[in-house]
């Protein structure tokens, strides 16, 4: 369905008197690059923003409030960078290579993210993050700069809102996917490593609170099972639990007054054992 709208949106703009979105600005090569970037550097930024504060809430226990507060240096980076882009411009007179430059920075940053664990520090959270940021700000506004200095002056509002419009489209197309990767591994690790015995409803997990909130509690303890559920494994050859594996679990083990959700199964109803 999302195919053919797009299809039908192009052939009324090839027909429109005054289109929305005029398609000869792509018969412009640096229109329809910054385009591209526009729309991946929007898939970084709002992928970004929307799940770090996840996984500072989940893993870290930070509340909603302090997660968007720990996102300051994702900020400050992202300031800096588009600060000091502005002033190499004004002194270089060129702007290719700070785009191309911030989006290996962004990239790079991406991989220090993928690398958090349960035992990752504040520090080394915030300067991860602050890469991240200052990747994104030689990006961002170098983009309308070149597209507003290579269209003609008629169209310098159209290419700029293009622009921002790919960047708005990259996010809503990052999050939805980073949204179903995410949901899709927890399916996984859900099933995979918690112990035997204990049964959880990964519908009621990804419910929202309300379903949390409106699940059974746990009554019996598990007397087979391990005294504690290890968020990661550093000493030992074990895979390490990934932050979406560790929503509920490391929650649980750093808190165990707070029940895990389970399902309504005929079963008996089992307990992790908090940590000693």
């Amino acid at each position: 369905m999302s195919l053919v709208l797009v299809g039908l949106f192009i052939v009324r703009e090839r027909r429109a008197a005054e289109p929305v979105l005029p398609l000869r600005l792509f018969r412009n090569a640096i229109v329809s690059v910054t385009s591209g970037a526009a729309f991946i550097i929007g898939v970084i930024k709002y992928g970004v923003i929307i799940f770090v504060p996840l996984y500072l809430q989940v893993v870290n226990g930070a509340t909603p409030t302090r997660s968007g507060l720990l996102l300051t240096p994702l900020i400050l980076g992202l300031i800096v960078g588009s600060v000091g882009s502005g002033r190499l411009i004004t002194r270089w007179g060129r702007y290719k290579v700070l785009p191309v430059t911030g989006m290996a920075v962004a990239t790079f940053g991406l991989y220090l993210l993928s690398r958090f664990d349960a035992h990752t520090g504040r520090l080394t959270q915030s300067l991860y993050m602050a890469v991240v940021g200052l990747g994104i700000g030689l990006v961002l506004q170098v983009l309308v700069l070149a597209v507003q200095n290579s269209v003609d002056q008629r169209d310098l509002g159209t290419a700029a809102s293009a622009n921002t419009f790919f960047r708005s489209m990259g996010g809503a197309f990052g999050v939805a996917i980073f949204g179903s990767i995410f949901n899709s591994r927890l399916n996984h690790y859900l099933g995979e490593l918690l112990p035997s015995g204990v049964h959880i409803d990964v519908a009621a997990v990804q419910g929202g609170p309300e379903p949390l909130a409106g699940l059974p509690p746990l009554s019996t303890r598990l007397s087979s099972t391990p005294s504690h559920v290890p968020c990661t494994s550093r000493s030992s050859g074990a895979s390490r639990w990934p932050p979406s594996a560790s929503s509920s679990c490391c929650s649980y083990a750093k808190n165990p007054s707070r029940n895990l959700p389970t399902s309504d199964s005929k079963q008996s109803e089992k307990t992790l054992a908090p940590p000693s």
